[in-house]
């Protein structure tokens, strides 16, 4: 054998012990209507909801938020359902709300659906991303819930 095929048989052994292999999480809840995903992602535990900006209906544009734990991805989902809930009120009175660092909104004109940033859902969706985050098998190891 040539000084170069011992070379290129070495370099291959050592590669493939370098190689690694990344498997991603499934989504803990996705849609397509709203083009929402919830995932945990990075070893904290960190829920992620990402979903389409509703402003572009051609472009792909991913808008985000993200809570602590799986613990309060449930209570900000809860968070919603209780503005949700709240007196009706007039068509230009608004309703907002902030919970760990995500605005949670019920416009006057529109009280049938909660914005979380602008993520519209309604109290269906919220119930269903609940059920979803609750059957979830949590794997964070800071504040595990």
């Amino acid at each position: 054998m040539k000084v170069s095929n011992v070379s290129f048989i070495l370099l291959l052994l050592i590669s493939s012990f370098a190689y690694s292999q990344t498997v991603t999480k499934s989504p803990i809840y996705e849609t397509a209507n709203s083009g929402l995903t919830i995932k945990e992602i990075t070893e904290d535990g960190i829920i992620w909801f990402g979903y389409q900006n509703p402003k572009y209906k051609y472009t792909v544009d991913i808008l985000s938020f993200s809570v602590s734990n799986k613990a309060d991805a449930i209570n900000l989902m809860l968070e919603g359902l209780k503005v949700l809930e709240m007196e009706k009120t007039k068509k230009d009175q608004d309703i907002t709300h902030e919970f760990k660092g995500v605005n949670i909104t019920r416009y006057g004109f529109k009280q049938k659906v909660i914005y979380y940033e602008s993520l519209r859902l309604n109290k269906g969706q919220i119930k269903k991303i609940i059920k979803a985050l609750e059957e979830y098998e949590y794997n964070g190891l800071r504040n595990k819930s």
